[in-house]
């Protein structure tokens, strides 16, 4: 693996112009207020909630709505984000205990060492459970250039400024999961902690650093800024196929949270580790999507639908289809994440294949067919989970 210079970074993914992207065009605003994409939904046949089958009875439904159900509760605590609704009503009292997270009267940190501070910050992140850690400085291009807040319409949409005094973004990775991503297409492979972790860390590392005097913006609920392109800069991983970041530790099972802060601190270096070349080949996660959203074709600027970001030299994908599919198709999704050859366990022997697939590029289609020959990427039967189930090995 080799960190690239950021004129490198912007040679491999930047290829035009890019301009800011509105939040309302994102799938989770559009189906708000897209009159055609809500008559394209109409007559789908709904998902059943739960089944006879294994994998999607009851236990297996309520585990994955329970993993999800804090989400909407912690999001109206987070007040640094810059455009909040005016009908929210928690804002006096979560504004009263974040008044709070200030240094002690007389209390001052020594910032000379920012190498030294960024050490910290990085420890104090993996404490509060992230996994992976990176810094980079903020780059503008990836922030919204509105919001759009579904429960005002479009009253609700809204520019968005992040201050200048916001001089970096420390992005957050939280993985694990392979053996659950196994079982798709079932609601087991989506139980994945990363989510749940992802909110707790976000809001302590952000907690953390306003008590040390200084000034932050929690984007845990990527309703601020575009995730993975700042995780790129800040050197978590690259871009995949699928329009995910793949990681070098957990490949696509990844989840990002960040945080904008104006504490002085040490960007690190994008990272490149053989991604886009094996990808090029390999064509699994195209093969296995049931809504044919990601393309086989090669790389391009030319976006696809208008929740597609242009000026960045990517595999497109198309967000419409991969949204309709997740609300008419018989089974849960996220089977391009089960079925990327880079996610695997963080074992010896996986740690050496993905030295083989970084150094010697030229023998990425052998690879691909060696991951085929191991049985990689076949679901595994959900029959007996239950019984045979132990979580903490689960979640490695």
């Amino acid at each position: 693996m080799k960190r690239l210079t950021m004129e490198e970074w912007e040679k491999e993914y930047i290829a035009g112009q890019v301009e800011r992207f509105d939040q309302k065009y994102t799938l989770g605003r559009r189906h708000q207020w897209d009159l055609e994409l809500k008559e394209r939904m109409q007559g789908l046949p709904p998902m059943p909630a739960v089944s006879d089958n294994p994998g999607l009875t009851l236990i297996d439904w309520a585990m994955r709505v329970a993993s999800r159900s804090m989400v909407p509760k912690l999001e109206l605590m987070n007040l640094s984000k810059p455009n909040r609704g005016n009908t929210d009503p928690t804002t006096n009292l979560f504004t009263a205990i974040d008044r709070n997270l200030k240094p002690p009267d007389g209390a001052r940190l020594d910032i000379n060492d920012p190498v030294l501070m960024t050490t910290n910050i990085k420890k104090a992140a993996e404490q509060f459970g992230a996994d992976l850690v990176g810094i980079c400085s903020l780059d503008q291009r990836w922030v919204y250039s509105h919001t759009y807040d579904t429960k005002e319409g479009e009253g609700g949409h809204r520019p968005q400024q992040i201050p200048d005094e916001y001089q970096y973004a420390i992005v957050l990775g939280f993985g694990g999961g392979y053996n659950l991503r196994r079982y798709f297409p079932t609601y087991i492979n989506t139980w994945t902690s990363n989510g749940r972790r992802q909110i707790l860390a976000n809001a302590l590392l952000s907690s953390f650093i306003k008590c040390l005097g200084f000034k932050t913006i929690d984007c845990t609920f990527d309703d601020v800024a575009l995730a993975i392109p700042l995780a790129m800069q800040a050197g978590l991983g690259q871009l995949g196929r699928h329009s995910m970041l793949i990681t070098p530790r957990f490949g696509s099972s990844i989840r990002l949270g960040q945080i904008f802060t104006d504490l002085p601190l040490v960007p690190d270096a994008p990272v490149d580790f053989g991604v886009t070349e094996f990808c090029n080949v390999c064509n699994k996660c195209a093969d296995s999507c049931p809504s044919h959203s990601i393309t086989h074709g090669d790389r391009t600027t030319k976006p696809i639908t208008i929740s597609n970001v242009g000026g960045e030299l990517k595999w497109q994908f198309n967000p419409e289809t991969c949204h309709i599919n997740l609300y008419g198709y018989k089974n849960p999704c996220q089977i391009c994440i089960s079925v990327c050859p880079f996610t695997k366990p963080y074992t010896i022997f996986h740690r050496m294949v993905r030295w083989f697939v970084d150094k010697t590029r030229w023998a990425d289609p052998f690879y691909v067919k060696m991951d085929n020959v191991f049985g990689y990427g076949k679901s595994k039967k959900a029959d007996n989970f239950w019984d045979e189930w132990e979580p903490r090995k689960y979640y490695e």
